[in-house]
């Protein structure tokens, strides 16, 4: 017995076996074709017209990662030159309490941040730079060091602003064609239900909607000795 392509396969699959299946009933004409192009048409037609604006929409985010790559490299550099210049002005001890206080962990957990929040963390660092009295530091070398800091977050603040549109369209066309593919697959199955519900044969059926066989079950895994 023949089998529709399984939700668990690619999307591309699942779109490829309908845009075949709507093929073959057209070639074939009669009901089965009514009921192919009532059926299957209007849902691959509206995966067309995604898959057009999901392709623009996935180089516009590609495009804007990559602006937010060179802003992030940018505000990166500046958080570990600045605080690198406070740890050696402080004389590097390994344990600085006082340091600790505006950058506990150093440059790492602010720039290994998610992106969104990387302007704000600086932010704060530059805040609690400019209040630190610290016996090592002068405190215009502080306010020095949060003035950079500051002032780096700004633009990566605003391209950060400036590109989330693009990635979050990117990401709602990608799912949106996702569940069209997982639509069109479950009008395939619906498909065949009517066509088996008429008395066609199986092979008959998949003659018009591509088969495709079960996959193999793994054998389970061996414990180790």
């Amino acid at each position: 017995m023949g089998s529709v392509v399984s939700a668990d396969d690619a999307r591309e699959a699942q779109i490829e076996d309908g845009t075949k299946a709507l093929a073959n009933a057209r070639a074939r004409g009669g009901q089965v074709q009514i009921d192919a192009e009532t059926k299957l048409a209007p849902v691959l037609a509206l995966v067309a017209a995604t898959e057009e604006e999901a392709s623009a929409l996935a180089q516009k985010a590609i495009e804007a990662r990559a602006r937010r790559g060179v802003a992030n490299d940018a505000a990166d550099a500046v958080v570990v030159e600045a605080l690198d210049d406070m740890f050696e002005a402080g004389g590097r001890t390994r344990n600085d309490p006082i340091m600790a206080v505006a950058a506990p962990g150093g440059a790492t957990p602010i720039t290994a941040a998610a992106l969104e929040s990387q302007p704000v963390r600086m932010k704060l660092v530059a805040k609690v730079l400019a209040r630190l009295a610290h016996p090592k530091i002068a405190p215009e070398l502080l306010q020095a060091a949060s003035a950079r800091i500051a002032q780096a977050a700004d633009p990566l603040a605003k391209v950060v602003r400036e590109t989330a549109d693009a990635i979050i369209e990117a990401e709602m066309a990608d799912q949106v064609l996702t569940a069209l593919a997982r639509l069109v697959r479950n009008e395939l199955m619906g498909l065949k239900r009517m066509w088996i519900g008429r008395g066609m044969k199986d092979s008959e059926i998949h003659e018009i909607i591509p088969d495709r066989p079960d996959r193999p079950e793994q054998p389970p895994k061996k414990k180790d000795d």
